[in-house]
């Protein structure tokens, strides 16, 4: 069974779930969303230290990383109290999970889900709100081009996505034979059955 905890200054607490990124040049995990359990002030604190953008240690299995708060402009917290009597804290960077925004001159942000299925139907739905010209059927065509171009990063249940308007339209353009074909596809199929 799998043993995760984030430690902060001799005091540990369970790590539910966490996603990080980790950037070329440096060694410490920048921390997106923390998922942490335990007793009270425990998690009070490693709560207050990432706040702070000081630095924690997560342990996967015996296994140390240093990590620390991701850069965002809006950190979001979420606490309850669990039967058990500790405190569950949810803490993450809301702008990179914000695909729900309206303002698509430029985004950066994290998908996550259940599968890569349930991540594509997300960015749809980001897609969607958008003025750009977009069906259904062509979501998993845009996610290949995300990852062929880099623009997309699978961190294994979620994904880091970096996309603007302006990208999306000019891989359309690129790609509209194509696209075009896909729709007459989808026709053909609706006619014949």
């Amino acid at each position: 069974m799998k043993s995760s905890f984030i430690i902060h200054q001799g005091k540990k607490a369970y790590l539910d779930f966490f996603i990080a990124e980790k950037l070329p040049y440096d060694d410490c995990l920048l921390l997106q969303l923390t998922s942490i359990a335990g007793p009270q002030s425990v998690v009070k604190g490693i709560k207050a230290a990432l706040l702070n953008r000081d630095k924690v240690t997560i342990s996967i299995n015996g296994q140390d990383s240093i990590a620390t708060r991701g850069y965002g402009y809006s950190t979001t917290v979420k606490q309850k109290r669990l039967p058990s009597g500790y405190l569950h804290t949810l803490i993450y960077i809301k702008s990179r999970f914000s695909y729900h925004t309206t303002n698509f001159s430029y985004q950066d942000f994290i998908v996550h889900g259940k599968d890569e299925n349930e991540c594509m139907k997300k960015l749809f739905a980001w897609i969607k709100k958008s003025p750009i010209p977009f069906t259904k059927q062509w979501t998993e065509w845009l996610w290949q081009q995300l990852e062929k171009n880099q623009l997309i990063t699978n961190r294994g249940t979620a994904y880091s996505i970096h996309l603007s308007q302006e990208e999306v339209e000019e891989l359309m353009i690129k790609n509209l034979d194509y696209l075009k074909a896909l729709i007459e596809k989808k026709k053909c199929k609706k006619q014949s059955t």
